[in-house]
Protein backbone atom coordinates (compact mmCIF):
# COMPACT_ATOMS: atom_id res chain seq x y z
CA UNK A 1 0.00 0.00 0.00
CA UNK A 2 0.80 3.41 -0.83
CA UNK A 3 2.70 5.67 1.64
CA UNK A 4 0.28 8.84 2.33
CA UNK A 5 1.99 11.95 1.45
CA UNK A 6 3.41 13.86 4.50
CA UNK A 7 0.37 17.23 6.05
CA UNK A 8 4.28 19.21 6.79
CA UNK A 9 7.55 18.71 6.62
CA UNK A 10 8.82 20.56 9.60
CA UNK A 11 7.38 17.91 12.39
CA UNK A 12 10.82 16.48 12.40
CA UNK A 13 12.76 19.66 12.81
CA UNK A 14 10.55 20.62 15.57
CA UNK A 15 10.70 17.08 17.47
CA UNK A 16 14.59 17.61 16.91
CA UNK A 17 14.57 21.23 18.68
CA UNK A 18 12.36 20.21 21.15
CA UNK A 19 14.53 16.96 22.08
CA UNK A 20 17.27 19.18 22.04
CA UNK A 21 16.12 21.11 24.67
CA UNK A 22 15.50 17.98 26.75
CA UNK A 23 11.61 18.41 26.64
CA UNK A 24 8.94 15.48 26.48
CA UNK A 25 5.58 16.31 24.53
CA UNK A 26 3.88 17.75 27.61
CA UNK A 27 6.71 20.03 28.43
CA UNK A 28 6.48 21.35 24.72
CA UNK A 29 2.76 21.58 24.88
CA UNK A 30 2.34 23.73 28.50
CA UNK A 31 5.01 26.43 27.20
CA UNK A 32 2.48 26.78 23.72
CA UNK A 33 -0.39 26.76 26.36
CA UNK A 34 1.06 29.80 28.35
CA UNK A 35 1.79 31.60 25.33
CA UNK A 36 -1.54 31.49 23.94
CA UNK A 37 -1.98 28.38 21.62
CA UNK A 38 -3.91 25.66 22.15
CA UNK A 39 -2.42 22.37 21.60
CA UNK A 40 -2.76 18.44 23.43
CA UNK A 41 0.63 16.04 23.14
CA UNK A 42 -1.39 13.79 20.86
CA UNK A 43 -1.46 16.77 18.06
CA UNK A 44 2.11 17.73 18.80
CA UNK A 45 3.28 14.09 18.51
CA UNK A 46 1.29 14.07 15.40
CA UNK A 47 3.02 17.55 13.57
CA UNK A 48 6.30 16.11 14.53
CA UNK A 49 5.05 12.81 12.87
CA UNK A 50 3.88 14.42 9.74
CA UNK A 51 0.00 13.54 10.60
CA UNK A 52 -1.27 16.77 11.11
CA UNK A 53 -0.59 20.12 9.28
CA UNK A 54 1.22 22.79 10.96
CA UNK A 55 -1.02 26.15 10.68
CA UNK A 56 1.09 29.21 9.55
CA UNK A 57 0.18 31.39 12.86
CA UNK A 58 1.35 28.33 14.85
CA UNK A 59 4.83 28.59 13.56
CA UNK A 60 5.27 31.93 15.82
CA UNK A 61 4.58 29.92 18.92
CA UNK A 62 6.88 27.18 17.55
CA UNK A 63 9.91 29.52 17.02
CA UNK A 64 8.88 31.67 20.55
CA UNK A 65 8.76 28.57 22.80
CA UNK A 66 11.43 26.32 21.07
CA UNK A 67 13.73 29.35 21.28
CA UNK A 68 14.77 30.05 17.02
CA UNK A 69 14.33 32.82 15.20
CA UNK A 70 11.49 32.58 11.84
CA UNK A 71 14.97 32.74 9.97
CA UNK A 72 16.10 29.57 11.47
CA UNK A 73 13.26 27.84 11.17
CA UNK A 74 12.79 29.20 7.46
CA UNK A 75 16.20 27.24 6.73
CA UNK A 76 15.15 24.31 8.22
CA UNK A 77 11.93 24.48 6.54
CA UNK A 78 14.04 24.96 3.27
CA UNK A 79 16.33 21.71 4.03
CA UNK A 80 13.45 19.86 4.83
CA UNK A 81 11.48 20.58 1.81
CA UNK A 82 14.47 20.01 0.03
CA UNK A 83 14.62 16.50 1.13
CA UNK A 84 11.57 15.69 0.33
CA UNK A 85 11.69 16.91 -2.74
CA UNK A 86 14.38 14.69 -3.15
CA UNK A 87 12.58 11.82 -1.61
CA UNK A 88 10.17 12.13 -4.06
CA UNK A 89 11.65 11.87 -7.33
CA UNK A 90 13.20 8.43 -6.03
Amino acid sequence: MPQSAPKNVLGPALKELRISQGWTLEDVTARLREAGMTCTALQLKQIEAQKRSIRDFELMYFCAVLGVTQDELDERLRRAMARYLTLKKE
